[in-house]
């Protein structure tokens, strides 16, 4: 080995020492996602005040309770609404998509898409994202008092959060599914049914994901786990 060399090594060891160092503190900087925000993520991504799931749950329900109920029959709409009060505010377009599907010849299930654009705001939270909803709804018969409902939620956009110091604006992808939903027809109440959910996050160029579950209560709420802690709030 020539001196050259002996006195290159040490020198490479020393820069890759210092950005190894340097990569561990930016690391250490970065504030992810705590099971909290996590929490609160998942409120804002469902409540209705937020234009969440179960406003978009209750638009596709109402859709299909004034269909006719014709096998083969497909339906479009364009929905369009906002709202602001003390402490939330939503401004939301949707467009919907559903079939009418027969076994053999009766109406059994309507499968119903909706995509949509907006924009929210609520304590700690606001935002500007896409959402997309696929739902099939069971129990199309007459004689059946609840619709049975299968199906995934997605709010995909930009979030800020006013509580975080470091990093509060990031891309966040909130995801919802539910299985065995029911909803009453007279009302289109949520009488009960359970869920997974996903919060995933791209922070200071590093990714995040907390997974929970969903139960709904059947008296209007529904509440949310992450890692053992809980959240209760009305949809």
């Amino acid at each position: 080995m020539t001196h050259f060399h002996r006195l290159i090594l040490p020198l490479q060891l020393v820069l890759l020492t210092a950005l190894l160092s340097s990569l561990a503190c930016r690391k250490e900087q970065v504030t992810l996602l705590t099971e909290t925000e996590a929490l609160e993520i998942i409120e804002t991504a469902m409540i209705r005040q937020c234009s969440g799931w179960s406003l978009s749950v209750s638009q596709c329900a109402q859709a299909v309770n004034a269909s006719s109920l014709i096998c083969g029959a497909s339906y479009d709409t364009l929905w369009q609404a906002g709202q602001t009060d003390s402490l939330y505010s939503y401004q939301q377009t949707n467009a919907l998509h559903w079939d009418i599907k027969c076994a053999p010849q009766t109406p059994h299930n309507a499968e119903i898409m909706a995509n949509g654009t907006g924009a929210f705001s609520a304590p700690h939270w606001n935002g500007e994202n896409q959402t997309r909803t696929n739902l099939v709804f069971e129990g199309l018969e007459p004689g059946s008092m609840l619709y049975t409902v299968h199906g995934n939620f997605i709010r995909d956009g930009m979030l800020t959060g006013d509580q975080r110091t470091a990093y509060p604006d990031f891309t966040c992808l909130t995801f919802m599914s539910t299985t065995n939903l029911t909803i009453r027809k007279s009302d289109l109440q949520i009488t009960g049914g359970v869920g997974a959910a996903s919060v995933s996050a791209v922070i200071g160029g590093y990714s995040t994901t907390l997974k929970g579950s969903v139960v709904f209560n059947g008296d209007g709420t529904a509440t949310a786990s992450f890692n053992g802690m809980s959240r209760t709030f009305s949809l």
